[in-house]
């Protein structure tokens, strides 16, 4: 669709490096043309390694922060971080926050009650908020996708 060749080899690294999600591969293969032209060279592993560079990341050498994954939700939603981190029962604002306790169990398995403090809630409340989550996950694809990208745009980071 974007009318670039690229060799075998360079598909094949970014096909093993980028796995996140759509949007991030396009950008990837975007920046990737965009170093070739601005360079005036061919495409080839070196390109590509050099343009995604920033991309990649070793798995090991990241950890997101509490702070990361709160960022990441409000800004897949459009909000405020402290607006996900207050005390609103606004919908919008109750899913965003109990997104960002989900993921911040599932990511860095911080304990319940560290959890809670990060947002003002008691430990009981992070443990509804992780259960509803994990409830609703297998029987609604729109949620599922919306934490796979959460958790990509985090892992972009």
């Amino acid at each position: 669709q974007l009318n670039i060749v690229m060799p075998p080899d360079v598909m094949d690294y970014v096909a093993k490096n980028i796995t996140n999600n759509v949007r991030q591969l396009e950008g990837a293969v975007k920046k990737i043309k965009a170093r070739s032209e601005l360079l005036r060279e061919e495409i080839n592993i070196s390109t590509a390694k050099e343009a995604m560079a920033d991309l990649i990341r070793e798995a090991e050498n990241y950890v997101p922060t509490p702070d990361d994954i709160i960022e990441a939700t409000a800004t897949y939603y459009n909000l405020n971080a402290a607006d996900i981190r207050g005390t609103s029962q606004i919908s919008a604002y109750v899913n965003a926050r109990q997104i960002s306790m989900y993921l911040i169990k599932q990511l860095i398995n911080l304990s319940t009650p560290d959890i809670g403090k990060l947002f003002g809630r008691d430990h009981s409340t992070v443990i509804y908020s992780i259960n509803k989550i994990t409830e609703k996950i297998p029987k609604n694809k729109d949620l599922s996708i919306t934490i796979k990208d959460i958790t990509a745009n985090i892992n972009s980071r």
